[in-house]
């Protein structure tokens, strides 16, 4: 009864047979010749079977030999059996009907007929897969199976309580996972910022599947995804970064950028806010500015309706810098704010700021772009984009920027194929999955604002047969009639 305790088949749990062995290791049923007999019907003679049954199982301080119990066990064959413990089972469970020999008394046949369905039920089409599953199972029952395992799927215990888990969809059937090296495998042997910076997708996200519990993995895998205009995953990643560390500041700053860029002022906000709580840099100086404020109700975004109070804590984090040095990531915070209050000029200005720190961060200088476009100067976001590509020919979200700001200017047929360029990038980190009729399915995630955009430089060039082709979202076909090799 042990072994099967956690069985949930309906077929055995509601079997006579599995009732007989529970009254039987209850004691309210005892055998009496050739037959089972509630206790309280039993002889009660003093040499009755089921008295000496009874007292040797209660035989505590070693007088008289107990009986051995029945158990179940389970063979190498994964059969369950059913026979004492240290001597041979009495019940053959293979279906070999010559072990009961010639004259099988009534409840042994009974027990090898209920014993055989439940044996075919465990040599089931799946019995070697980790669900078994009988025909005879209720499709109601498989339901409720599989709603529990998408529950199991996507829900943890933490020190909080159950929770979500990330809901990060990895690409099924990823080389790297399945053995393949990493090009940066002999050259870093852990898991660094440095070494997963100019990774691939597929390369960051068997890293994360390896390492699931790595903070510093997961933030360069939602970094990755922002550079690659895969705005959602980046979220799922950078969130799955910070309810394993949250302390890793540079994380919050990346999602206080994909929430500006999905339109989400208020986690915008919430990011940037976090990443001041969490700075221990300037605690003191955080802490003085609450003090001069009173008690910070104001802090809350949810209060004021905007971030007005959060701009001057930055500003007088920055101020209480005495080295001289500029803290780049304060003039990020800054920018990001500005940005999400469309004050363009202030945000350019910090950034630029940034920039003077940090001259080869190709991010900063899309930022700078980004900013300068989304203030209606798209020749002057130029430059800027092109230097990011200069320093990373691989970074999409500047390709596709450099594409929007073209079609901004009416240079549609520069404008595509930047955009098209883009796709061919995002379809690098695209896995080959074999379909079931022997064809290849691409499971690589593309972006539909980029094909969208692309039909928009093809509606305006008047090439309907290319819009058309956007529709469909086939990247071959449109190469091969845009006369790209």
């Amino acid at each position: 009864m042990d072994a099967v305790q956690y069985e949930r088949n309906p077929k055995f749990q509601n079997s006579q047979f599995l009732g007989l062995m529970k009254q039987l290791r209850d004691r309210e049923m005892v055998v009496e010749g050739d037959t089972m007999v509630p206790v309280e019907e039993a002889s009660s003679t003093s040499g009755g079977w089921a008295t000496e049954f009874q007292k040797s199982a209660t035989d505590v301080k070693g007088k008289g030999r107990a009986l051995e119990p029945l158990r179940m066990t389970v063979n190498e064959s994964g059969i369950y059996s059913i026979g004492a413990q240290n001597r041979p089972t009495e019940f053959d469970l293979s279906g070999r009907s010559e072990v009961f020999g010639p004259a099988e008394e009534e409840i042994d046949a009974y027990f090898r007929t209920d014993n055989d369905d439940y044996i075919n039920y465990w040599r089931g089409p799946e019995s070697q897969g980790a669900r078994f599953q009988s025909s005879t199972t209720p499709p109601a029952v498989l339901a409720e199976w599989d709603k529990l395992q998408r529950d199991w799927d996507i829900f943890e215990a933490t020190t909080t309580g159950i929770k979500p888990i990330s809901n990060y969809q990895f690409q099924a059937n990823n080389p790297y996972v399945l053995g393949e090296a990493s090009r940066h495998h002999n050259m870093h042997s852990t898991l660094s910022a440095a070494s997963l910076e100019l990774q691939s997708v597929l390369e960051l996200e068997a890293a994360v599947q390896r390492d699931p519990y790595n903070a510093t993995a997961w933030f360069s895998l939602g970094v990755k995804q922002q550079e690659n205009e895969r705005e959602q995953k980046a979220l799922h990643a950078l969130r799955r970064a910070l309810e394993l560390d949250s302390t890793h500041l540079p994380a919050w700053l990346a999602l206080a950028i994909s929430h500006t860029n999905d339109g989400n002022r208020r986690g915008s906000y919430e990011a940037i806010r976090s990443w001041v709580q969490h700075n221990v840099r300037y605690r003191e100086a955080v802490e003085a500015y609450r003090a001069s404020h009173g008690d910070m109700e104001d802090f809350n975004m949810a209060q004021t309706g905007n971030s007005d109070s959060l701009v001057e804590c930055l500003i007088a984090m920055a101020r209480s810098d005495i080295s001289g040095e500029i803290d780049a990531d304060i003039q990020i915070a800054l920018a990001i704010l500005m940005n999400t209050n469309e004050a363009y000029d202030k945000a350019r200005d910090c950034f630029t700021t940034a920039l003077a720190v940090r001259p080869d961060d190709w991010q900063l200088y899309n930022r700078v772009g980004a900013t300068l476009a989304n203030n209606g100067q798209s020749q002057d976001a130029l430059q800027y984009y092109y230097h990011a590509l200069e320093l990373n020919p691989a970074y999409i979200r500047a390709r596709f920027n450099l594409g929007i700001s073209c079609i901004n200017l009416r240079r549609y047929q520069e404008a595509s194929q930047h955009i098209l360029d883009a796709l061919v990038l995002q379809d690098a980190d695209v896995v080959q999955d074999p379909a079931e009729d022997g064809t290849e399915n691409k499971r690589g995630v593309v972006s539909s604002a980029l094909w969208e955009s692309l039909k928009t430089c093809c509606m305006q060039m008047q090439r309907i047969d290319l819009a058309t082709i956007c529709d469909r979202q086939d990247l071959d076909a449109f190469r091969l009639n845009y006369q790209i090799l």
